[in-house]
C-alpha cells in the first residue's frame, strides 16, 4: 500500500490513512490501532472485526478489505485497509 498523511480525529485510539494498493491502484482506509497488547480488549475487537469483514466479503453495504495484517508477534501491529465509504457526493475519511 502507497501510504499518504495520516487523517487523525482529536479523541480517536486509531490512525486512519488514505492510502492506495500498489498493485491494483485502488483507494483505501489504512486503519491501525494503538494497542498492541493481544489480551486488552481493544486488540482483540480490532482482529475479530478484519476478521469478519474478511468472512464477509462482498456483502453489500459493507466496506470489503483491500488487505490487511494479522500479526503472528506482539512486535508487530494489526491493520486492515477497507475501501473508502462514499456518502452521497461526501467522502467518510479525506486526507
Amino acid at each position: 500500500m502507497a501510504i499518504g498523511r495520516a487523517a487523525r480525529r482529536r479523541g480517536q485510539r486509531d490512525r486512519l490513512w488514505k492510502a492506495s494498493h500498489e498493485a491494483t491502484g485502488v483507494v483505501a482506509a489504512v486503519k491501525k490501532i494503538q494497542a498492541r497488547k493481544p489480551q486488552s480488549e481493544r486488540y482483540r475487537r480490532f482482529i475479530a472485526e478484519i476478521s469478519t469483514l474478511r468472512a464477509l466479503g462482498a456483502f453489500p453495504g459493507v466496506l470489503s478489505i483491500i488487505d490487511n495484517h494479522l500479526p503472528e508477534s506482539v512486535d508487530e501491529q494489526p491493520w486492515m485497509a477497507p475501501g473508502i465509504s462514499r456518502q452521497g457526493s461526501e467522502t467518510i475519511i479525506t486526507r
